[in-house]
């Protein structure tokens, strides 16, 4: 991006969106277009700027739980049919994923054939994670029997690593052999 004659600075794709993969910076810009970005870094050694454009905005996804509330219904079209699961479009530019855990085996077996993308289908919010950026759905008419142990698995499949504790006398061990290093 030249912001004067002789002053360039760059985008990183990653700053390009909050809720948008971007692949190539020609998904939302043209050579030549003008365009506002906000100054991210400066470094004078390099002799580089970094700009972003998404950080002009808030970033939707800090009031994504408030907006997507657990069992909110909505109506959504699918855009993609994964090995994983269905992906649907929940608002613009905002993507869901209906996992295949929680779809129906009968219709698991045969998922490209029943669900098509563009079809549209009833969903239910089963959860919204902001920090890893997902909206996880249900497909209404398509719910597994056993949905709970479904949701289940897929919760501790996305939730954070656990903790492990680690014994004083390791502890102390390994801060020992530190000290020794040291001297």
């Amino acid at each position: 991006v030249e912001l004067e004659e002789g002053i360039e600075g760059l985008v990183h794709i990653n700053d390009m969106s909050w809720t948008q993969v971007v692949k190539h910076p020609k998904q939302l810009v043209k050579k030549g277009e003008e365009i506002e970005v906000k100054v991210l870094e400066i470094s004078k050694e390099d002799r580089k700027l970094s700009l972003g454009i998404k950080q002009l905005e808030e970033d939707p996804w800090n009031t994504m739980s408030e907006k997507y509330s657990l069992n909110h219904n909505m109506n959504c079209e699918v855009i993609k049919v994964l090995d994983k699961g269905i992906i649907f479009t929940v608002d613009e530019n905002i993507e869901g994923i209906a996992p295949i855990k929680t779809i129906s085996d009968d219709i698991r077996k045969n998922i490209k054939e029943v669900i098509k993308v563009g079809d549209k289908h009833d969903v239910t919010v089963q959860k919204v994670d902001s920090e890893y950026r997902k909206i996880i759905l249900i497909i209404d008419e398509y719910a597994a029997e056993d949905i709970e142990a479904s949701l289940e698995m897929i919760n501790e499949e996305t939730s954070a690593p656990e903790k492990i504790e680690i014994p004083q006398d390791v502890i102390d061990k390994i801060k020992e052999e530190d000290s020794n290093k040291e001297d």
